[in-house]
C-alpha cells in the first residue's frame, strides 16, 4: 500500500506565547469542520498523522481545540509529534499537510524553511488561520505559487456559523499566473453547501498560457539549428509538443550554451543555467 503522510502544522510566531494563539479551535463546531476535511480527503490515503509545531515552550496538550481533533482522529491513523525544524526524513515525502497558522509571520517563516526533500510540493495543503489574515490571502497564494504549491486551500476560522474555504487558480481563461483568492465552498451544519471538489485538478487546462522551456543542444533529444530562429526539433521536442497540445499551453523556447551541470544537496547547480531557469521559467 502506498504510504502518504498527513501533517498538522501548529505555527506560532517566534516571540509569541500559546495564550496569544487566537484560532477559535475551542469551538467544537470549528474542530469538527477541520476533522471532517481531514477524514474526507486525507485519512483514506494516509497511514500516519505527524503533528508538527513551531512553538517551543508550550505543551501541545494544553492547546484548546487541537486535543478534540487529535482524539477524533486517533482511531483512524497513527499520531506522531515533531517540531517543524526537526522533521525526520521518511522514505515518502510529506504529501498531505494541514497547517495551523497563527500569523502571516509564522506562515512566511514556515515556507522559508520548507524542504522539498521532506515535503511533496505537488502534495495537498490545507492552511487553517484566523480570519484576520484574510487580507493577506492573495500574498499567501503568491508565495505558495512561487514554490509551485498549487493544491492548497485556506480556511479562515471565524465565530460565524459558516466556514468558507478559499483557493487560487493560477491558470484561467482571463489570466496566467493569477494568485487571487477564490471562494471554493462553505461548510455549514456538518455539510458542504456547494459540494465542490476541495482539491480540483488545476493543471489539466492551462488556457493557452505560455510556458518558458530552457533547453540546450543534445541530439537526438534536442536539436538546435543555431543559424535558424525556428523552434528546435528532436524526440523531446515532439514529446513537449504533445504535452502542450494535451494541457493547452504555448511554448517559449529559451536556449542555453551550458548543460545542466551537477545539482548539489543544497539545490545549487553550479552553472549559470540555474539563474536562467529560475528567472525565465
Amino acid at each position: 500500500m502506498w504510504k502518504k503522510t498527513l501533517i498538522i502544522f501548529l505555527l506560532h510566531s517566534a516571540c509569541g506565547k500559546l495564550s496569544d494563539f487566537e484560532l477559535p479551535l475551542d469551538n467544537g463546531r470549528k474542530s469538527h469542520t477541520i476533522t471532517q476535511i481531514i477524514l474526507d480527503h486525507f485519512i483514506n490515503i494516509s497511514e500516519t498523522i505527524n503533528v508538527v509545531y513551531t512553538f517551543s515552550d508550550a505543551n501541545i496538550s494544553t492547546f484548546e481545540g487541537i486535543d478534540t481533533i487529535m482524539m477524533e482522529l486517533e482511531q483512524s491513523a497513527t499520531l506522531t509529534l515533531e517540531h517543524y525544524t526537526k522533521i525526520h526524513p521518511n522514505m515518502t515525502k510529506q504529501s498531505h499537510n494541514v497547517v495551523l497558522c497563527e500569523s502571516i509571520e509564522s506562515f512566511n517563516s514556515f515556507l522559508s524553511t520548507i524542504n522539498p526533500n521532506y515535503f511533496n510540493f505537488q502534495g495537498y495543503y490545507l492552511i487553517i488561520m484566523p480570519s484576520r489574515l484574510c487580507e493577506y490571502m492573495s500574498d499567501m497564494f503568491a508565495t505558495l505559487w512561487s514554490l509551485h504549491i498549487v493544491n492548497v486551500n485556506l480556511l479562515p476560522l471565524t465565530s460565524n456559523d459558516d466556514d468558507f474555504i478559499y483557493t487560487y487558480y493560477p491558470f484561467t481563461s482571463l489570466d496566467c499566473g493569477s494568485t487571487l483568492p477564490v471562494q471554493l465552498d462553505n461548510y455549514r451544519d456538518g455539510k458542504w453547501m456547494e459540494k465542490n471538489e476541495l482539491f480540483p485538478n488545476k493543471m489539466k487546462d492551462l488556457f493557452n498560457c505560455t510556458l518558458s522551456v530552457v533547453t540546450f543542444d543534445i541530439p537526438p533529444f534536442i536539436k538546435i539549428d543555431k543559424e535558424e530562429n525556428d523552434s528546435p526539433n528532436g524526440i523531446e521536442v515532439i514529446l513537449m509538443s504533445v504535452l502542450a497540445l494535451k494541457m493547452n499551453f504555448n511554448i517559449k523556447w529559451i536556449y542555453s550554451e551550458e548543460l545542466w551541470g551537477e545539482i548539489y544537496g543544497n539545490g545549487d547547480w553550479g552553472t549559470s543555467l540555474q539563474v536562467k531557469v529560475e528567472t525565465k521559467t
